[in-house]
């Protein structure tokens, strides 16, 4: 999560609101889309080649992080889009 918000924070303040926002995803997105992906393809061979405790666990671990890639991707950018234009208010 954090990554967005650099990336985010990096681009240029004269951009518009919905610019940075895109600007920001289109250089974390990718990158954070990779990890999520990666991890999972990891998480799904543990657990086909693993049992009982271990199963659950794995998959519960992909549910979550495909869950927080959603939340990201979603809740997270309107949250900080508000963030941005509250600030941008205030100067």
């Amino acid at each position: 999560m954090g990554e967005q918000v650099e990336a985010v924070v990096k681009t240029s303040i004269s951009l518009p609101v919905k610019e940075r926002i895109a600007q920001g995803l289109s250089r974390a997105g990718t990158s954070n889309t990779l990890k999520v992906v990666s991890y999972n393809a990891v998480l799904g061979v543990i657990a086909v080649f693993s049992s009982g405790a271990i199963r659950q666990f794995c998959a519960f671990s992909i549910v979550v992080l495909v869950a927080h890639w959603f939340l990201v991707h979603t809740f997270f950018v309107t949250v900080v889009s508000i963030d941005i234009q509250r600030l941008e208010a205030s100067i």
